[in-house]
This record gives structure tokens, C-alpha cells and sequence, in this order.
């Protein structure tokens, strides 16, 4: 302990009313009181002793006292750099256990994505094999235009063969209609001739007799 720090201790302790070092300096002051009076020196002998016997003794436990303080305060300084360099590794490790934290919120949002997305498409699985194949479907859609194209080819074959008929049917009926009309015209031509030949009748059934 330095003079500067072992002032600062003495202001220290009287500031706080220590006992002992208050009663050293009143010997002390006592005792300066008989050395400023040289005549009277051999006078005050057995005083001198017993001044000077219980300021060394003050002084003595004032000074184990500041040594033990002292030792007191550097462990505690020792104390206080230790748990400084401990808040310091603390706070790295907390530091640390926050960025694994935040390291595993990330994975844990990332496998939470994963898993609806492999949700998703075990459903949008499910909805496609319920329905038919591409390939499938595909093939029944070839198949149905097939189908269509020949049906479609026998109604054209059918309307080309209707219209044949209709045709030929509306030829006949045209023929039927003009050999009516001939038949019509032939019959009332005999009968004019016949009207005007009234015996031809006779004459002819007399021929055949």
C-alpha cells in the first residue's frame, strides 16, 4: 500500500468513526502536546509510556486492519475480474445458444415448409391416380375419334345411299305418273275413235264369229 492509499484508508476509517484510530489520534495529539514542551520532558516520562504504549498498539490494529482490508480488496478485485471474464464467457455463450436458436427456428420454419409441401403433393398424388393416366386417357380419346370417323363415314355412306334411293324412287315415280297420263291419253283417244265409229263393235265380233 502506497502513502496516497494508506491517507485514503485513514480518511477512510475516520470518516466512518472508527474507534480505534480515533483514540490513536487523540494520544497522538496528546502526546504531541508534551513533545512541544521540551522543559517538561523528564516530567511527563511515565506519560510518555503510556501514550506512546496504546498508540502503537492502535497503530498495530490499524494496520492489520488496513492489510486485511487490502487483502480483502485485491481479492475482491481478483474476485471482480473473475466474474467479469465469467459474464464475459456467459454472455458469448448466450450469444451463441441465440444463434443456435435462431439456427433452429430457420430449420424448424424450413422443415415446416418441407412438410406441407411433401403434405401437398401426397395429396395432389392421391387426386391424380384417381383419375386415368395421360397415356390412358389419351388412348381412350384415339379410340373415340375412331369410333366417331366411322361413324361419321356410315352416315355419309347411308345419306349418299338415301339420296340414290330418293332419286331413283322419284324416277319411278315420275315414270309411274307419265304412264298414267299415257294410259290416261291412250284410253280417251279409243274412246273417240270408238265414238266415232258407233258399228266397229258389231263389226268386229261378227269377224271373230
Amino acid at each position: 500500500m502506497n502513502d496516497d492509499q494508506f491517507k485514503e484508508a485513514i480518511l477512510t476509517r475516520l470518516s466512518m468513526k472508527d474507534g480505534s484510530l480515533e483514540s490513536a489520534l487523540k494520544s497522538y495529539v496528546k502526546l504531541d502536546r508534551l513533545f512541544q514542551d521540551p522543559d517538561e520532558h523528564h516530567k511527563h516520562d511515565a506519560d510518555f509510556q503510556k501514550l506512546f504504549t496504546p498508540i502503537l498498539k492502535d497503530l498495530e490494529a490499524f494496520l492489520f486492519q488496513c492489510e486485511k482490508e487490502e487483502l480483502g480488496y485485491y481479492a475482491a478485485q481478483r474476485d471482480s475480474e473473475y466474474y467479469k471474464e465469467m459474464r464475459e464467457r456467459k454472455e458469448k455463450e448466450i450469444g451463441s445458444v441465440r444463434e443456435e436458436i435462431a439456427e433452429l427456428k430457420m430449420r424448424l420454419k424450413s422443415e415446416q415448409q418441407g412438410k406441407r409441401n411433401r403434405e401437398e403433393y401426397m395429396t395432389l398424388t392421391k387426386h391424380i391416380n384417381k383419375h386415368p393416366k395421360r397415356v390412358d386417357t389419351e388412348k381412350a380419346i384415339n379410340e373415340v375419334k375412331k369410333e366417331l370417323s366411322a361413324i361419321e363415314a356410315k352416315a355419309k355412306d347411308i345419306t349418299y345411299e338415301f339420296e340414290t334411293k330418293t332419286k331413283q324412287f322419284q324416277l319411278v315415280l315420275y315414270a309411274v305418273n307419265s304412264l298414267q297420263e299415257d294410259v290416261a291419253a291412250g284410253t280417251d283417244t279409243r274412246k273417240r275413235k270408238m265414238s266415232d265409229y258407233p258399228d266397229t263393235p258389231k263389226r268386229a265380233r261378227m269377224d271373230t264369229e
